[in-house]
């Protein structure tokens, strides 16, 4: 029986076509569900117009037949922000003059010993 990890490993041989990245790089890949009859794959639909998604979603079933063992294949879209999508916690923005030399967001981490 397929696992989740072998599912996920393969997804990430499948691009976006206008950003050139993996659907799980994008964190696309909303579930994985596997089950001795079914594969089901459902992917955010943020940002991918419709051309896209079924460009997506037969990459998606190719990636999948690869390793399928007589699975039924099934790929879904499901809706989710942009917002739900974004993995980045923090932003630090730094900038650097040749004159002024202004630094914005400077973060230093500093560890003071105790005893």
């Amino acid at each position: 029986m397929l696992t989740e990890e072998q599912v996920r490993d393969s997804l990430k041989e499948v691009l976006v076509p206008s950003v050139m990245r993996s659907i799980e790089d994008l964190n696309l890949v909303r579930e994985i569900s596997v089950s001795d009859q079914q594969v089901k794959i459902t992917l955010a639909s943020a940002g991918l117009a419709i051309d896209s998604q079924e460009w997506v979603k037969a990459k998606t079933r190719q990636a999948i037949e690869k390793l399928n063992k007589g699975n039924e294949i099934v790929v879904e879209f499901t809706a989710a922000t942009p917002k739900e999508l974004n993995q980045i916690h923090h932003i630090i923005a730094v900038m650097s003059g040749k004159k002024n030399h202004a630094r914005i967001g400077r973060v230093s981490h500093r560890f003071s010993g105790m005893g």
